[in-house]
C-alpha cells in the first residue's frame, strides 16, 4: 500500500475590495458592513447585509447591484455553495464586461470565479479565468497593485493544486512582495500568499521554509482578526501536513484539532471543510496505527462530503478511498472492498479523473487482492496503477517505486520470474535517476 497522502481541499482566498461607484447611502452603508462581516469571518451575518443590498440595488445603479453580485458570490463560496457562487459571480461579470471603464471591477469578479473553478476541479476554465484576471490587473491596476498581487496568488494556487509547484513559485514570491511594501494590505490575503508559498516549500522538503511561512502567515491573521478567524484553519491543515511528513503525529493532530473547532464554530459542523479535516485527522490516526478510530473519522468525513457535494463528487470517491484503507487495516475485508469500488467508480470516470488518487485507490484495491490471496487480480490492479502512473506522472516519477515493487513480490509469488525481475530493475532505475537530481528539484511531470 502507497504512504498516505495528507489530503486538504484548498480554501478559497477571495479578492474582495471596494469598487469605487456612486451608490445610494443605504446600499453603500449595507455593502461596507457585509464586507466587514465577512472579513471577520461571520458568513452568515454577510449574507443576510449584502442579500439586503441586493434587493434595494434594483432602484440604485448597476454598479452597486454588480458589487452585490460579486460580494454574495464570495460568501456563497466560503459556505461551500458553489453552485449559486458560480451563477453570482456570472452575473456579476455580465454587468462588468458591458461598460468600459470597469476593467479592474471586471478583473476582481474574474479571479473570485477563478478560485471557485479550481475547488470544482475545473482547471483548463480556472486558469484561463486567473490569467485574465492577472492581465487585466497588470494593465489597468498596475504591476504593483494589491489586487494584482491577488490574482498572482490565485493563480499560484492553482498551479499547487494541479501539482506544477515550480510555476507557482514565483507567482507568490512576488505577491508577497507586493503585499508587505502596502501599507493597507488584507491581512487574509497576505496569509493565502505565504499558505502558498508554504505548499511549495513542503513540496521540496523544505520543512523548516515552510513552517515558518505559515507561523508567519498565522500571525498575521490572529494579530489583525482573531485567534478564531476561519482562514486560520487551512493554515493549520497545511502546518499539520508538514507535522504529519516529520512523522510529529501528535503535533499534527492538535493543529488539526484546533482547525476543526475553529471552522464548527464559524461555518458549522456539516461543511464540507470540516469534512476534509475529520480526513486529515483520520490520515494521522492511520500513521500512529488507531485504525478503527481512523475509519470513524473517514466515515464521517464521508458523510459530510456526501451531504454537501452529492454522492457522485470526487471528493466524496477520495473519502471512500481513505475509509477503504482503514477498513483494509483492520481486515474488514468486504467492508474494504466495497469501499474501494465505490471509489474507482466516481474517480475512474471521465469527469472525475485525477491521476494520482485513481492509482492509490487502484494501488490499495490491489493491497486487498493481495491480502485475500487473488493474486491475478492483484497483479492486473498494480498493473493499470503502474500504466496509468507513467502516462500522468511521467516514467521516472517516485510515485512508480513502490508500485513496481509490489508488483515484483507478487510476481514472484507467482512464479513468474521474468516479470519480477523487469519491474524491480525498473523500480531500482528510476530510484537512481532521482538521485541524481540536483537536491530540492521535485521529478518532472512530463
Amino acid at each position: 500500500m502507497q504512504n498516505p497522502r495528507f489530503v486538504c481541499k484548498i480554501t478559497a482566498w477571495l479578492i474582495v475590495v471596494p469598487l469605487l461607484a456612486p451608490a445610494e447611502e443605504s446600499v453603500s452603508t449595507l455593502i461596507s458592513s457585509g464586507r466587514k462581516a465577512f472579513e471577520q469571518g461571520h458568513y452568515a451575518d454577510a449574507e443576510r447585509l449584502e442579500s439586503q443590498a441586493l434587493n434595494e440595488s434594483e432602484h440604485s445603479t448597476f454598479s452597486d447591484r454588480a458589487q452585490c453580485l460579486n460580494d454574495l458570490g464570495s460568501i456563497y463560496m466560503a459556505e461551500a455553495k458553489y453552485a449559486q457562487a458560480e451563477t453570482f459571480f456570472r452575473r456579476a461579470l455580465d454587468i462588468w464586461e458591458t461598460r468600459p471603464g470597469y476593467e479592474i471591477h471586471a478583473a476582481v469578479t474574474l479571479g473570485n470565479l477563478g478560485v471557485l473553478l479550481s475547488v470544482n476541479f475545473k482547471y483548463s476554465e480556472a486558469e484561463t479565468a486567473d490569467k485574465r484576471s492577472l492581465d487585466l490587473l497588470e494593465k489597468f491596476a498596475g504591476p504593483d497593485d494589491e489586487r494584482t498581487a491577488g490574482a498572482l496568488a490565485n493563480l499560484g494556487e492553482l498551479y499547487n493544486f494541479e501539482g506544477y509547484f515550480e510555476r507557482a513559485e514565483p507567482l507568490f514570491r512576488r505577491a508577497i512582495a507586493i503585499r508587505e511594501k502596502a501599507p493597507d494590505s488584507n491581512p487574509v490575503s497576505l496569509a493565502a500568499s505565504l499558505k502558498g508559498t508554504a505548499e511549495v516549500y513542503l513540496h521540496q522538503g523544505n520543512y523548516e521554509m515552510a513552517s515558518k511561512a505559515l507561523e508567519q502567515g498565522i500571525a498575521v491573521v490572529e494579530r489583525n482578526l482573531g485567534s478564531d478567524h476561519p482562514q486560520i484553519a487551512p493554515l493549520l491543515g497545511t502546518l499539520a501536513t508538514i507535522e504529519v511528513a516529520r512523522q510529529k503525529y501528535k503535533d499534527a493532530r492538535k493543529l488539526l484539532e484546533r482547525s476543526i473547532a475553529i471552522l464548527e464554530k464559524s461555518v458549522g459542523t456539516e461543511h464540507p471543510d470540516v469534512g476534509v479535516a475529520f480526513s486529515s485527522l483520520g490520515i494521522v490516526a492511520f500513521a500512529q496505527g488507531k485504525y478503527k478510530e481512523a475509519a470513524e473519522l473517514h466515515r464521517r468525513a464521508l458523510e459530510i462530503e456526501i451531504a454537501s457535494s452529492g454522492p457522485e463528487h470526487r471528493w466524496v470517491g477520495i473519502q471512500w478511498n481513505n475509509l477503504g484503507r482503514s477498513l483494509l487495516a483492520l481486515r474488514r475485508y468486504e467492508e474494504a472492498e466495497r469501499a474501494f469500488e465505490s471509489a474507482l467508480r466516481i474517480l475512474d470516470s471521465p469527469n472525475s479523473r485525477q491521476p494520482e488518487r485513481l492509482v492509490n485507490a487502484l494501488a490499495n484495491l490491489a493491497a486487498l487482492y493481495a491480502a485475500t490471496k487473488r493474486e491475478k487480480q492483484a497483479l492486473a490492479a498494480y498493473g493499470r496503477a503502474i500504466a496509468i502512473g507513467e502516462a500522468s506522472l511521467g516514467s521516472l516519477s517516485p510515485t512508480l517505486i513502490p508500485l513496481l515493487q509490489q508488483y515484483a513480490a507478487l510476481a514472484r509469488k507467482t512464479q513468474d520470474y521474468a516479470s519480477a525481475e523487469k519491474a524491480e530493475t525498473r523500480a531500482v532505475g528510476i530510484q537512481v535517476r532521482n538521485a541524481l537530481r540536483p537536491s530540492g528539484t521535485p521529478p518532472s511531470l512530463n
